[in-house]
C-alpha cells in the first residue's frame, strides 16, 4: 500500500480533521464558561458592595434579622411591636450556594468532554511514535542509530515491511568526491551510505532487518533535456528519487527539513544531482555533486520480524 506520509488514508484523515474541530471547540467552550463565570463573580459582588447601606449593623431577632443604622438605636422592639418586627431588608442569597451544583456539573461536563477529545485526536493522530511492530503509514519509530536512536517516518507498508525515512537529516555530504558526470550508482555517497553508515549506526539484529531493495534510477525528464539516471541498483540504504519526494509527501510544508537535502535522481546536467530544499520544493534541476552543503536523509526498506 503506497502510502502519503501526511494524510495517511482519507478516513483517517477525516477522523483527524473531526476530532481537532472536537478540541478546538472544546478548548473553546471551557474558556468562554470560564470567562462567564468570572464576569458572573465580578457583577455579583459589585452589586454586593452597590446595595450594602453603609455602616450598617444586624440584630438577630426571635423571627429573623433586621438591619439597623449605624446610628439608630438598636433596642429590641417590646410587647407586640416585637412580635412584627420584619428584617429592614430581604437576606440575600449567595450565588454560589444557590447555583454551585449547576456549576459543578456544568465544569464536569466540560473537563470530561475536553480530555475525551484529546485522547481521541492522539488515538487518531499518525505520525506519533509508536512501538516498529505496530507501526503504519505516517507514525514515527525508533531504529538504529548506535548509542542515540534515530527517529524515521513510514512512507510505505507492504505485506509488514516498512519504508522508513529519517525524520531529521543526518550530516551535510558532497553527492560525489569529484566533480565529474556521475549517477546514483557510481557516486561516492552511495557507497558511504551502504557500507561506513550501516557499519556505524546499526546492531547486528538491527542490520539484518535492513532489506536489499532492488532501486530504479530512471532519467531526469523534468529539465530542459533528458538526462540519465544511469544503471538500476540493489542497496540496503538509499535516497529517494524524485518521483517519490513526491509521491510520499502531498506538499512542500510535508516534505521540509530544518536544511536541503539530496534525492538520487540527476539534475538537467549530469554532473548536477537534484534536492529538495529547506522548505520543501523540489530542485529537479540539481545543483553540482560536489557542492558539500546539502544534507542526507536516508531511506532504507526494513522487516521488524526478521531475525
Amino acid at each position: 500500500m503506497s502510502g502519503n506520509i501526511i494524510c495517511g488514508n482519507i478516513f483517517e484523515e477525516m477522523l483527524g480533521k473531526i476530532a481537532d474541530t472536537m478540541v478546538m471547540a472544546l478548548w473553546t467552550f471551557f474558556l468562554l464558561f470560564v470567562l462567564i463565570i468570572c464576569l458572573i463573580v465580578i457583577r455579583v459582588r459589585r452589586d454586593n458592595e452597590r446595595n450594602r447601606p453603609p455602616q450598617d449593623i444586624e440584630i438577630l431577632y426571635p423571627d429573623g434579622y433586621r438591619k439597623v443604622g449605624a446610628d439608630t438605636e438598636a433596642a429590641a422592639p417590646q410587647g407586640d411591636a416585637a412580635e412584627d418586627a420584619q428584617p429592614a431588608t430581604e437576606p440575600k442569597v449567595n450565588f454560589w450556594k444557590k447555583h454551585y451544583k449547576l456549576i459543578i456539573i456544568v465544569s464536569a461536563v466540560a473537563l470530561v468532554a475536553l480530555t475525551a477529545g484529546l485522547i481521541l485526536r492522539q488515538a487518531l493522530r499518525t505520525d506519533k511514535l509508536v512501538d516498529i511492530n505496530r507501526a503504519k503509514v505516517g507514525n514515527r519509530v525508533m531504529f538504529g542509530g548506535g548509542v542515540s536512536m534515530h527517529e524515521w517516518i513510514v512512507l510505505d507498508k507492504k505485506d509488514g515491511k516498512l519504508l522508513l525515512l529519517k525524520k531529521n537529516v543526518l550530516i551535510a555530504q558532497a553527492y560525489n568526491n569529484e566533480m565529474t558526470d556521475t549517477t546514483w550508482s557510481e557516486c561516492s555517497l552511495r557507497k558511504w551510505l551502504n557500507n561506513d553508515y550501516i557499519a556505524q549506526s546499526f546492531s547486528d539484529e538491527e542490520k539484518k532487518m535492513i532489506l536489499d531493495t532492488p532501486v530504479v534510477n530512471a532519467d531526469n525528464t523534468r529539465g530542459e533535456s533528458s538526462t540519465p539516471g544511469g544503471d538500476d541498483t540493489v542497496d540496503k540504504v538509499f535516497l529517494l528519487s524524485i518521483d517519490e519526494a513526491e509521491q510520499y509527501f502531498k506538499d512542500d510544508k510535508s516534505r521540509a527539513a530544518t536544511q536541503s537535502w539530496w534525492l538520487r535522481s540527476p539534475g538537467n546536467h549530469e554532473y548536477t544531482a537534484a534536492f529538495v530544499r529547506y522548505d520543501g520544493s523540489v530542485r529537479v534541476n540539481g545543483t553540482a555533486v560536489s557542492e558539500g552543503r546539502i544534507y542526507i536523509r536516508p531511506a532504507m526498506w526494513i522487516d521488524p520480524k526478521a531475525k
